[in-house]
């Protein structure tokens, strides 16, 4: 796996968080960035947002397998949409 740096500004008290987690991950013997991505396991906006293109889109077709409808065809027939309007008249 490849490594990134990126320069972020924050307030002293998210910089007072972040050092807490460094100090928090090298007590369990673990970089930051794997706690942080532990942390970010229990929220759904974040695991959307560690997925790659490729597991969203089948992460999107297994859903749609779970919800498609087999074996039912809509009637969208004139007379199945317009049939008790036309009796009206």
């Amino acid at each position: 796996m490849s490594t990134q740096t990126i320069t972020i500004q924050i307030d002293s008290r998210s910089a007072a968080i972040l050092q807490s987690l460094k100090e928090k991950a090298e007590s369990e013997g673990v970089a930051l960035d794997v706690l942080l991505r532990r942390l970010a396991e229990g929220v759904p906006v974040l695991q959307n947002a560690m997925m790659t293109p490729a597991e969203k889109a089948e992460d999107f077709l297994a859903w749609v397998a779970t919800h498609s409808v087999t074996g039912t065809i809509a009637d969208d027939t004139r007379e199945s949409i317009y049939g008790r309007e036309d009796e009206a008249l």
